[in-house]
Order: structure tokens, then C-alpha cells, then sequence
């Protein structure tokens, strides 16, 4: 169990840590502070963002659809 939550733990903080201010594939609508261009969807003014399938977004990240932004 203690190792389940570790590797849950760890695919969250590397998520995080990848969520550079780069395009991220689109699923379903883009979220507020992007823009869809294709199957894109692209942070607009600074934005980071990363899907993580509606689940609770980490610390200090805002939830917008199925999608975590700052």
C-alpha cells in the first residue's frame, strides 16, 4: 500500500515538474488561459498546464476542466 502511494505520489510531483510552459495535447475543450490550435491546446501569457484527467489538481494549481494551470 505505502508503495502504491509512493509511485502515485512520485507520477504527480513529475507531472508537475514537466508542466513547462508548452503545448499539451487537446482533450475534449482547452482549458481558460490557452488557446486551441489543432490538437494543441497552447498556454497563453506565462500559463503552465498539464492534464491530469479531472482529478485533484496539486498545491497552488487551479483545476480548469480536465486540465491543471498557474
Amino acid at each position: 500500500m505505502k508503495s502504491t502511494l509512493f509511485c502515485l505520489f512520485s507520477l504527480a510531483l513529475a507531472q508537475v515538474a514537466l508542466a513547462q510552459n508548452v503545448p499539451v495535447l487537446k482533450y475534449g475543450q482547452c482549458p481558460v488561459r490557452t488557446s486551441a490550435q489543432g490538437n494543441a491546446c497552447v498556454p497563453v501569457q506565462g500559463t503552465q498546464v498539464f492534464w491530469n484527467g479531472g482529478a485533484t489538481c496539486p498545491v497552488g494549481w487551479t483545476r480548469s476542466g480536465q486540465y491543471c494551470e498557474r
